[in-house]
């Protein structure tokens, strides 16, 4: 029973951060488990485009030896996107009137990000990396608003490190709490990774790695990653978002004497991930409240329950006298009854 009450809490926690439910979509459409697994990389030992194309042979290598293949042949049987560290760049407009200049937290992507961070858009759509021409970004509602006056800019051009780029489409942030705490009204940017090699000669490293795949045995999508990241422990850390804020590992993280929240790698972690793990935090916290309440009428009943028991013998001779004194008051008020029914009778 405190389990089953303990699940419902912690049903709907997760469901308030998009970027860990990528996984169930996914099943949504195929009806087969998948996870979602997460790798992120300390600065220095980021990886480039080439170690991403690896990991993907890898990865396509470990589903074949463990059986998974996908249903029709050139169907996708997983799905993965990675990011590069925030960094400030500058943003124009192409105004010759007016051309306010603002300086946005520029996120670099690759791969399916949009489907891992389906951002809600006010305008236009996501770029992709399909796209014949990479000069398309997407920018969000604050940073449309300081540079155009409103958030129908699609198509509008831009300004960046000398080269012009076009918005594709204009998002609207995250509106839970600790995403909101997190970015506040600081105005962001994405831009894809073939996108910022036309500013850069060097593209960035990549610093997150995102992928959902079927894991028909529970662990094997992690197995997987583990085996296929190139980047030593000291340097990584890898977690599986799906299922990240049920009732049992809440349960585990409230009791671990705070060493969930401890991070001991130098790790700079993406916003989205900093808000997973504020609400993991807050929701172990709500963990031990809601098992302190429970406790209460528990503590209650079995105070009740151990105090009947170790007096069940002073109680029971109670009972036992109490049965005993109605019954005989019982005979003696039916004795005389009688008696007086006898003296009747003889009187007539």
């Amino acid at each position: 029973m405190i389990f089953a009450c303990l699940s419902i809490s912690f049903a709907g926690i997760g469901s308030k951060l998009p970027s860990q439910n990528a996984a169930k979509s996914w099943e949504s459409e195929s009806g087969e488990r998948y996870d979602q697994i997460s790798a992120f990389f300390s600065e220095g030992n980021g990886i480039d485009l080439n170690e991403v194309r690896r990991m993907r042979v890898d990865i396509d290598k470990k589903m074949s030896e463990n059986s998974l293949t996908p249903e029709k042949e050139g169907a996708r049987l997983y799905f993965d996107a990675f990011s590069c560290a925030e960094q400030k760049m500058t943003v124009t407009t192409m105004s010759d009137s007016y051309a306010p200049t603002v300086d946005a937290n520029t996120i670099v992507t690759g791969g399916d990000f949009f489907l891992f961070h389906p951002l809600t858009l006010l305008s236009g759509s996501y770029y992709s990396d399909d796209d014949l021409m990479q000069d398309r970004v997407v920018i969000d509602e604050t940073l449309a608003w300081q540079l155009f006056g409103s958030s129908n800019v699609e198509g509008m051009a831009v300004s960046i490190g000398g080269k012009i780029f076009t918005v594709a489409g204009v998002v609207k942030a995250e509106q839970d709490k600790d995403t909101q705490y997190l970015i506040g009204k600081k105005p962001y940017m994405f831009i894809s990774y073939a996108g910022i090699q036309l500013i850069q000669e060097q593209a960035p490293e990549v610093s997150c790695y995102e992928a959902v795949l079927p894991s028909p045995v529970k662990g094997l999508a992690e197995s997987i990653i583990k085996d296929v990241v190139g980047v030593s422990e000291d340097n990584r850390t890898i977690i599986v978002n799906t299922g990240r804020f049920s009732a049992i590992k809440m349960l585990k993280a409230a009791f671990d004497g705070g060493k969930s929240a401890v991070i001991d790698k130098p790790i700079v972690y993406p916003y989205w991930e900093n808000a997973a793990r504020i609400t993991e935090q807050k929701a172990a916290h709500r963990m031990v409240a809601i098992i302190a309440a429970l406790c209460v009428p528990i503590l209650t009943v079995l105070y009740f329950a151990v105090l009947f028991f170790i007096k069940r013998k002073a109680i029971a001779h109670k009972l036992s006298e109490k049965i005993k004194n109605k019954a005989s008051s019982a005979a003696a008020y039916f004795k005389s009854r009688r008696s007086r029914q006898r003296t009747m009778k003889g009187g007539n």
